[in-house]
């Protein structure tokens, strides 16, 4: 039995819009992996730095930060840099400076950011030396301290 062009036409039509006829959908092809989330305490005015591995599973790792008080004005800078970094992030540092900013969040002015993206190889230039790490640097409230979360997770696979 001949298939008709206007049938093929739809068929095409649906399988490229994800529809799963044909192929895995766009949603089906993408990979995320979950590490367990960390909780703990920064006083006022505390300097905290964490040094972790960037998970190559992915093409991009996010880390979500939330903090106590966060929607009563307790602030909690983050920024993420290169792991051998040792003297603080430096906002207007050349790209292939160790201390530029990779990643921002927490407070930004009237802003709180609670997600933060660093990218590292396939298909994204490859920063964080060999293996890949970062640092996770972390100011807290001048005047009050505050409970936080960071949740790192890998993901990989198509934008849909």
């Amino acid at each position: 039995m001949p298939v008709k062009p206007a049938a093929l036409a739809a068929l095409v039509s649906l399988s490229s819009a994800g529809c799963s006829l044909l192929a895995p959908t766009c949603l089906a092809q993408q990979e995320r992996h979950y590490d367990e989330p960390e909780t703990a305490r920064i006083e006022a005015g505390e300097t905290i730095v964490l040094r972790r591995s960037y998970d190559t599973r992915g093409s991009q790792n996010d880390i979500g930060i939330d903090w106590s008080g966060r929607l009563d004005g307790t602030t909690l800078e983050a920024f993420v840099t290169r792991a051998d970094c040792e003297t603080g992030p430096e906002p207007q540092a050349t790209f292939t400076s160790t201390c530029r900013v990779i990643a921002r969040g927490g407070s930004s002015g009237s802003v709180n950011i609670t997600n933060m993206i660093i990218t590292h190889g396939r298909g994204n230039p490859e920063v964080l030396g060999n293996p890949p790490e970062f640092k996770i640097w972390l100011y807290g409230d001048p005047a009050k301290a505050t409970s936080y979360t960071l949740r790192q997770s890998s993901f990989y696979g198509p934008d849909c």
